[in-house]
């Protein structure tokens, strides 16, 4: 496919989700700005998504897409104002971490403090930020996904304190889309079902399908439940996608989505992937 002329900004693209959202940028020729408090953390996390590839493909993508990193925590306001500034796109891959303190909802507030102190016409057009299945109106998807006692068993005692704070930042996005003005950057919030990582699998993020039944993930909205397969678990590297995949298309913008896996696509193997070289790369970049 082209390479789209799309500037994006990443929070949290060296996590565990994140990580496959950038290499997905890479591979499409995103030019990418990406939030990292430790920049040596970055080259370690290509070498593992990029672990079928040669050290000189990766090399070229990441002089291809001009990345950008920019050093500073969530919290600091004029780091996130450089960050966002020349960027279409913003997404956050926020999530809990070991020691459990609140991270998605103060992290989400200082992103919209920084949108909202850029001017009107500098701001990034879209925001995307990752949640889960389960919050707000979308109680229902998980029940019918995982299951009424799994849901409530989640909810209420596994990961009672991350789906607390998750909750926290949904309701801060609710609240800012009733102030803001129509023209201000439109926050669409994307609920995965349960995250999980296939072992030793990488799949090829360079070429997107253009018919829905093709794409690895399904996108769905509350409501359109109808005929659909909502699965309990989708790949991390199909939510990387969808989040790239949304990044071209305006139908869910200012929204909420919930994304699936798609049972209709038949996932690669492991001993199907292949090593990639620069030509292999170069030439699929042709078609």
């Amino acid at each position: 496919m082209a390479a789209p002329t799309t500037r994006i900004a990443i929070i949290a693209g060296t996590g565990k989700s994140g990580k496959w959202a950038l290499k997905a940028a890479l591979l499409r020729g995103y030019k990418i700005k990406l939030l990292a408090r430790s920049p040596e953390k970055v080259d370690t996390v290509l070498k593992e998504v990029f672990a079928n590839y040669d050290e000189a493909v990766v090399t070229k993508l990441k002089e291809d897409s001009e990345l950008k990193i920019v050093k500073g925590g969530i919290n600091d306001t004029a780091v996130l104002v450089d960050l966002f500034t020349g960027c279409d796109v913003v997404m956050s891959f926020l999530g809990m971490l070991p020691d459990q303190k609140p991270v998605v909802g103060p992290g989400v507030e200082s992103i919209l403090k920084a949108l909202d102190s850029m001017e009107k016409g500098a701001q990034p057009k879209k925001f995307l930020h990752m949640s889960s299945i389960a919050l707000s109106e979308s109680h229902a998807q998980a029940k019918k996904a995982w299951g009424g006692c799994v849901t409530c068993c989640v909810l209420k005692v596994a990961l009672k304190k991350c789906f607390a704070d998750m909750q926290v930042a949904e309701d801060i996005i609710e609240t800012h889309r009733e102030k803001q003005s129509p023209d201000s950057t439109k926050v669409t919030i994307c609920r995965a079902t349960v995250l999980g990582d296939k072992k030793n699998y990488f799949r090829d993020l360079l070429e997107k399908p253009t018919e829905e039944d093709k794409m690895s993930y399904l996108l769905c909205k509350v409501g359109e439940e109808k005929g659909k397969k909502l699965t309990m678990n989708i790949d991390r590297q199909h939510v990387g996608e969808a989040f790239l995949d949304l990044c071209e298309i305006d139908i869910y913008d200012g929204g909420n989505v919930s994304i699936f896996d798609n049972v209709k696509v038949k996932k690669p193997k492991e001993e199907e992937v292949e090593k990639v070289n620069f030509d292999t790369v170069a030439a699929e970049k042709k078609q």
